[in-house]
Formats: structure tokens, C-alpha cells, sequence
């Protein structure tokens, strides 16, 4: 072995199901296979839960897509690290400063089903509440809704009489955000009347 190289092994389980397995998992591993560090889960649900077990056990946790402006408490978390150069909470700091720039207080959130979206909005909706911004209509379609199903929803009317700064949470979010642009356009609800506003859709392209 080399100076300053260590050997390590890597242990991947499966987490974030919908049966909240990922923290057995964590346990077992940790007591079980002797592990030293945890990088994960991804979702926002177990990485709350496995960070403070990580806290209580001593031992380094680092979270590649941890979401929650709450996990930036270290009494709280004090082994977690958060490495993503795009957090879910750095963009939802950056939309917010776009729609207080524009003056725009008044927003609606367009999502989706499943763990992804719902951590994305999730943390969007903490940090519009602490700066001032009133999430007037929040709407969900089914995970692999198309245009053809989003209309046939009834939502977008709901949607049309509600807000005119639409924040776009997807998880699949180019393929998402087309339909659901498609779906709006058809309803009368075109970008000349309409503000949508995509804050992945740079990272996903």
C-alpha cells in the first residue's frame, strides 16, 4: 500500500422505497457489515432519519441529493455533509430571489407523484414560506401523466383561474415539463399571459 492511499470497499443496499427501508438498511449495515461512512440515501424522508442515526453512531454521512434547508442543522446532523453543486435548497434560494426581483408573491406549483418531486417541492415550499412568497395553488399530476391526461385532469383549469407564475417541479423534468407546456398551450394558458418557470431544466437538457 502506498503512502496516503487507503483501501476501502464499497456496499450498496437499495433505500428509498415505499416501504421506508432504507433505514434497516442503515442499521444493518452499520452494525452488521461494519460500515464506516454512508454516502445516501437520496431521498429526503431517510436522509433526515439515517443522518441522525449517522450523529448518534459517530460516523460521516454525505448527501449527494439532500434537499431540506433543515439538514443544514449540525447540532441536528453534525456528521452530515452536502456535497451537490446544485442543492435542492440553492435553487429554491435562487428561484425565490427571480420572483422577488419581479415582485411576484403569488405562485402556483405544478408536480408530480413519487419521492423525487415530492422532496423538490418540499423544499421549495420552505423556502417561499420564509421569504414571503404564498404558494396560491399547488397541483400534482400523476407521475407519467402525458398532455393528453393532464387535460382530461380538470387541474389546469383550476390552475388557469389561480396564478400566472407557474414554478415547475418535475421529477422527470424535460419530458414532464414538454407535456405539461403542451397541455397548458392547448388550455388557452399560452407564455404570453403565463409566467412557467423550470429550475432544472438547464441541469437535464
Amino acid at each position: 500500500m502506498y503512502e496516503g492511499i487507503y483501501p476501502f470497499r464499497l456496499i450498496s443496499q437499495t433505500g428509498c422505497g415505499e416501504s421506508f427501508e432504507g433505514v434497516a438498511v442503515a442499521a444493518d449495515m452499520y452494525h452488521l457489515q461494519k460500515v464506516k461512512a454512508f454516502i445516501g440515501p437520496y431521498c429526503g424522508a431517510e436522509m433526515d432519519a439515517v443522518a441522525r442515526m449517522a450523529a448518534f453512531w459517530n460516523i460521516p454521512i454525505i448527501g449527494y441529493m439532500a434537499a431540506s434547508n433543515s439538514l443544514s442543522d449540525k447540532k441536528a446532523y453534525p456528521t452530515l455533509a452536502r456535497v451537490s453543486l446544485r442543492t435542492t435548497s440553492s435553487i429554491a434560494e435562487a428561484t425565490s430571489a427571480l420572483l422577488r426581483h419581479y415582485g411576484w408573491y403569488k405562485v402556483a406549483i405544478v408536480t408530480n407523484a413519487g419521492s423525487l418531486a415530492y422532496d423538490r417541492t418540499y423544499a421549495f415550499e420552505e423556502v417561499f414560506h420564509s421569504r414571503k412568497i404564498k404558494v396560491v395553488k399547488k397541483i400534482v399530476f400523476d407521475e407519467w401523466a402525458d398532455a393528453k391526461a393532464m387535460i382530461a385532469s380538470g387541474f389546469l383549469h383550476d390552475l388557469k383561474t389561480s396564478a400566472r407564475i407557474v414554478i415547475c417541479l418535475f421529477s422527470n423534468t424535460r419530458d414532464t415539463s414538454r407535456e405539461f407546456l403542451t397541455a397548458a398551450n392547448s388550455q388557452g394558458m399560452s407564455v404570453n399571459e403565463f409566467a412557467y418557470i423550470l429550475p432544472w431544466l438547464q441541469v437535464t437538457v
